[in-house]
């Protein structure tokens, strides 16, 4: 390939645009081969969350259906809520793209959602929007208020019948307020057990949307009455996270690159391991859920005297950055944070290991990467025959080497590591160690040792 020797498994080419092999047989005749490397693209094409005005869709397939609370008015546009996969989601039918919480769409129908992955190939969801009946008993919306008053989304499963709801850590679960819609005009109850005349008896308790407060340390049942008597029972979970930042990443102001960090819990040390080249300034990202990264972290956190802000506000890394998480009334957790820059990778055309085995023995070269041209020193008694050695190596990237024991090189051959073999009787052997990175050169010489 232009002029240069191709090793199979070993020399590195750049496949940018189309590039010619030519094939020389032992008679001096070529055949040329122009080989054309393309990068396959993503073909996933997915919704992953969907909601209408707050109210969760539930995704089958290819299926979402949205039940909204009686006397909404679908022939009047509404606005979905989504997360998706792919290069672009837009809907069947329309010319206007598609964007989360701004595009709106009339549901009196079947809306058709088209995603499109990143080699083209589409996907199509119909979303399905159901206004409740009036003797409808179905919750379509769930959320608790923690302790700091921010209200967080539990995820409602309608086939199972059941909300988990992930609270920040220290949240007192034993008096909680749910804010809560349903379909139709339905009544909805909890059970209350208490001891009567050393009798227990259980009454179900009335409740109120962003009112009635509960205890949660357990699950808790609700029943959902239709005026009709017809009744579905919801199952409440609540877990509340075990950490004050159950995850916590970093993201580059300059590059927008997305750097997730390692949590000690123990000692409240969080390191981040970013590129060479990143600079110093970074936004910070930390959730309670991972399974809901819409639910942020509702506890405030504070450097210095500055309240964060998710994926807003900024600081300079350049030393250890400490927050302070707070949880009221009086709990507080600090973790400190310490960026490290990774070392600048390697230039692909260096030796990182060199030996040689004569016979049954292995002798490890020491390289000497600082000197022009580098150097390998190899130690071997001098009563060893060094006239066929083998090499063993390793290089830093995917390059070619090449070699010759001349004084004068003009023909360097090709080596393959653990199967070439080179005369050092005559004196030192130059290695060739050649990528798109460019071209170092070694001298292997070697040093007679009394045993």
């Amino acid at each position: 390939v232009d002029n240069v020797t191709q090793v199979s498994g070993v020399t590195a080419n750049s496949f940018v645009s189309p590039l010619e092999y030519k094939v020389t047989a032992a008679d001096g005749s070529v055949r040329a081969y122009t080989v054309t490397v393309s990068v396959a693209q993503s073909n996933i094409a997915e919704i992953t969350n969907y909601s209408i005005q707050g109210n969760q869709g539930s995704i089958d397939g290819e299926s979402i259906m949205v039940v909204v609370p009686y006397g909404t008015n679908t022939a009047l546009p509404m606005i979905a809520d989504f997360d998706y996969i792919g290069s672009k989601i837009t809907v069947k039918g329309s010319i206007l793209p598609q964007k989360s919480g701004i595009t709106p769409n009339l549901f009196s129908s079947p809306v058709i959602y088209i995603v499109t992955a990143a080699d083209g190939t589409t996907k199509q969801y119909t979303v399905t929007v159901v206004v409740g009946e009036p003797d409808g008993n179905i919750i379509t919306s769930y959320s608790l208020r923690g302790s700091t008053g921010v209200l967080i989304p539990g995820q409602i499963d309608q086939k199972k019948g059941t909300i988990s709801v992930s609270m920040p850590w220290h949240t007192d679960p034993r008096l909680m307020v749910a804010s809560f819609i349903t379909t139709g005009a339905a009544k909805v109850t909890v059970p209350y057990t208490f001891n009567h005349h050393e009798s227990q008896v259980t009454v179900q308790v009335p409740q109120c949307s962003g009112y009635s407060p509960n205890n949660f340390e357990h699950p808790l049942v609700y029943t959902v009455t239709a005026p009709n008597g017809e009744t579905r029972q919801y199952t409440v979970t609540v877990k509340v996270q075990e950490y004050a930042f159950m995850e916590f990443s970093l993201v580059d102001v300059q590059s927008l690159g997305y750097h997730k960090g390692v949590i000690n819990q123990s000692t409240g040390e969080i390191t981040v391991e970013v590129p060479h080249d990143a600079g110093e300034s970074f936004t910070a990202y930390w959730g309670i859920d991972v399974s809901n990264p819409k639910a942020l972290l509702a506890n405030p956190a504070f450097v210095d005297t500055t309240l964060q802000v998710p994926l807003v506000t900024k600081n300079d890394y350049s030393s250890p950055v400490t927050f302070r998480v707070i949880a009221l009334p009086f709990f507080m957790k600090t973790y400190k944070v310490t960026v490290i820059h990774k070392a600048p990778p390697l230039p692909d055309n260096l030796f990182t290991s060199y030996s040689l085995k004569i016979g049954n023995e292995t002798y490890l070269g020491v390289i000497d990467q600082t000197t022009e041209p580098k150097s390998i020193v190899v130690s071997i008694p001098s009563n060893v025959d060094v006239s066929k050695a083998v090499a063993t190596f390793t290089t830093s990237g995917t390059a070619a080497v090449t070699a010759c024991a001349k004084d004068k090189c003009v023909i360097w051959a090709p080596q393959i590591s653990g199967i070439t073999d080179n005369n050092f009787s005559r004196g030192n052997v130059q290695y060739k160690v050649t990528s798109l990175d460019g071209t170092n050169l070694y001298n292997v010489s070697i040093v007679r040792t009394d045993s």
